[in-house]
This record gives C-alpha cells, sequence and structure tokens, in this order.
C-alpha cells in the first residue's frame, strides 16, 4: 500500500485538494457563525443614546474614516457613563460626529461598554457595517 501511494503522486495531490476544501468550508462557516452571533448580539441591543465628548485620532481606512471617539452614553434606565471606543464613519458623514453632537446606539445586552452604532452612517470596529444595499 504505502509503494502505491508513493509511486502515485495524483493522490497525494487530492489529498492536498481536499484537506484544502475542507480548511475553507470550515473557515467559512465559522465565519458565518460569528456574523450570526454578531446580528444577534445588535438585535438584543439596548436603543440609546451617546454624547459625543471628546474625539481624539482619526484615520482613513477601507471604506470609512476611523475615528477614536469618548461618549457618555445615555441608558434608558440608570446613570450616564463614558465609553472609550473607535467608529467607522463614512468619509461623507465624518461632520456628524462631533463633540457635543448626540448619536443613536445600541447598548451590547451582556456587556454595557460594547456599543452598536444605529446610525446608518457609521459602525463600531468589529461591528459588521450597514448593508448599504437597501
Amino acid at each position: 500500500m504505502l509503494e502505491f501511494l508513493r509511486n502515485n503522486p495524483t493522490i497525494w495531490i487530492s489529498f492536498i485538494v481536499a484537506g484544502f476544501f475542507l480548511f475553507v468550508v470550515i473557515a467559512f462557516y465559522q465565519m458565518s457563525r460569528d456574523a450570526k452571533k454578531e446580528t444577534d448580539a445588535i438585535a438584543r441591543g439596548i436603543p440609546a443614546s451617546a454624547k459625543v465628548v471628546h474625539l481624539g485620532h482619526s484615520e482613513s481606512s477601507d471604506g470609512g474614516v476611523d475615528v477614536n471617539v469618548t461618549f457618555e452614553v445615555l441608558p434608558p434606565n440608570g446613570s450616564p457613563y463614558k465609553v472609550k471606543t473607535i467608529w467607522s464613519v463614512e468619509p461623507l458623514s465624518v461632520s456628524k460626529i462631533q463633540e457635543g453632537c448626540t448619536v443613536a446606539l445600541k447598548i451590547d445586552a451582556n456587556d454595557p461598554q460594547k456599543l452598536y452604532s444605529a446610525e446608518d452612517w457609521a459602525w463600531a470596529l468589529g461591528q459588521m457595517p450597514p448593508d448599504l444595499t437597501n
């Protein structure tokens, strides 16, 4: 049997291709599962607003401008609190996220330090961008 495998390189190539295919399928499955978890977390998020209290460094990135921002989160129940995070903003909408402005967001139901944008022009890093096809 070992001799047969040694003399037939196409079998090794088949194993390599099958292994690569299996890796790709598993990777896509994991990404899909992670995206579903993120979508579910956003759906369970608690609607709130936040005041922009400080803007830090910003830089251009793929499809947006990454902005370091400190929010004073105004939850529907409870006291206001501050969160430092990074949001990616559509380039033409950067003026909408200035100090003193109020933005709509969602607070993660399990972690109040994790915020999701409820604006269609911005998204938290780690959050999937809004569907721009609608």
